[in-house]
């Protein structure tokens, strides 16, 4: 059976939650989180196996909340682990105090920046620690938005990987994410060559040192859906649909959205763990 949850994250955006391990895998490796203390909403898609994906996309999550906890009530965010990147980002949001919408849309920017570099420094630390070399190495996917617990104007989308971001707006559905996988830069690059598989992932949070997030400012506006997912999902279930359920969607009865999300899913194979968040903004 799906978990599931829901959340007002502010006075105008609603979310809910669900995952399912699906119909052919024993082990459930996603993980997804609503946090209306922080405005997070974020999905994991854990790699590397049972126990290590698991471990991988809780202990994202875990460190990104944290992060952005420890931001919003204008505490330290560094337990002496941060990078000098970190450090910076960190620095440079403190610098960036205004009044405009600009302003605080690029200070939650860089908020949200450097919580995903400190959810990468927290999974490669484990990596390190338990000697999985980067080939080896436990990792995960992350797509997420960050509302603004004061603005409903102001969001910040972020994204590794190939979990995917819908926005549902006026009818259409749009995809905001690019997939980062050797297939989607097989397409990029004109398809030249032997076509590679779609689930190898050419970003990860955890098996490098280093790296560099997306994100993104979706400009929130009254009446968007939108949907946050794992592959499992994207892979099996088209776009139409999606489009479709999602113009169903009730603001008090979310959790029915997601679990339809998940069915379809699972009427197509289920070949993988499914986890969905859908948001509206009212």
């Amino acid at each position: 059976m799906p978990s599931l949850s829901q959340f007002a994250l502010n006075a105008n955006i609603f979310a809910a939650g669900a995952t399912d391990t699906g119909l052919r895998r024993q082990h459930n490796e996603d993980c997804f989180l609503i946090d209306p203390e922080t405005g997070l909403m974020v999905v994991a898609d854990g790699m590397g196996g049972h126990e290590h994906g698991e471990v991988a996309s809780a202990e994202a999550i875990r460190a990104l909340r944290e992060f952005l906890d420890q931001t919003a009530r204008g505490g330290a965010a560094d337990d002496g682990t941060l990078t000098d990147v970190e450090l910076k980002f960190a620095d440079e949001t403190a610098a960036r105090r205004g009044n405009s919408i600009v302003a605080a849309a690029g200070q939650l920017q860089d908020q949200v920046t450097a919580a995903v570099l400190r959810a990468n420094d927290a999974v490669y630390s484990i990596n390190q620690s338990r000697g999985l070399p980067a080939e080896r190495a436990m990792g995960t996917t992350l797509i997420g938005l960050v509302c603004s617990t004061l603005d409903p104007r102001n969001g910040v989308g972020f994204h590794v990987g190939d979990s995917r971001m819908y926005r549902l707006r006026k009818g259409e559905l749009e995809l905001l994410t690019r997939d980062q996988t050797r297939h989607q830069k097989w397409l990029d690059e004109g398809s030249i060559g032997p076509e590679p598989p779609k689930n190898v992932v050419l970003n990860g949070v955890g098996p490098q040192p280093h790296l560099r997030p997306t994100t993104f400012l979706p400009s929130l506006r009254r009446g968007d859906r939108y949907l946050l997912c794992s592959d499992g999902l994207s892979d099996l279930v088209e776009a139409a649909e999606i489009s479709e359920i999602l113009q169903q969607a009730e603001l008090r009865r979310l959790e029915v959205t997601c679990q339809a999300l998940i069915d379809a899913a699972n009427d197509r194979g289920g070949k993988d763990n499914i986890t969905v968040i859908v948001a509206i903004h009212t």
